[in-house]
């Protein structure tokens, strides 16, 4: 009916006013894509998370995020990081020498050591194409 038109209408309209997401200025990634609660990223060691908050003050922006592993979180300025996977073969073994410099957690490691396993066959198929 128009009236029930004209209430999701009003509604739509207000939801539009209520987004604030284009009333700050978001950090940039390192490729300069804005970064967003809930975006997966990339540091520079190619560790892979999904970004929980985000803090902007006058002279940085830091970017918490939440690492695959699920209890562990890495904060870092927001240029330093990427929404690409920086999949080279220089990040692989900086993960592997991480991964072996801090052996605290045999999950965390077998977990870690399983993905960049796979990330090394990502990389042996990229090569052959």
């Amino acid at each position: 009916t128009e009236e029930e038109e004209d209430i999701r209408t009003v509604l739509d309209r207000i939801i539009d006013l209520c987004d604030t997401s284009n009333m700050i200025d978001l950090p940039l990634d390192k490729d300069g894509e804005p970064i967003h609660f809930g975006d997966t990223v990339y540091n520079v060691d190619g560790v892979k998370g999904q970004v929980i908050s985000v803090f902007i003050s006058d002279t940085t922006e830091l970017v918490r995020f939440m690492v695959d592993n699920g209890y562990e979180s890495c904060e870092q300025p927001a240029n330093k990081l990427t929404h690409k996977n920086p999949l080279t073969a220089k990040n692989i073994a900086s993960r592997i020498k991480n991964v072996i410099d801090g052996i605290c957690d045999t999950d965390y490691a077998v977990s870690e050591l399983s993905d960049v396993v796979y990330q090394l066959g990502k990389l042996d198929n990229k090569d052959s194409m």
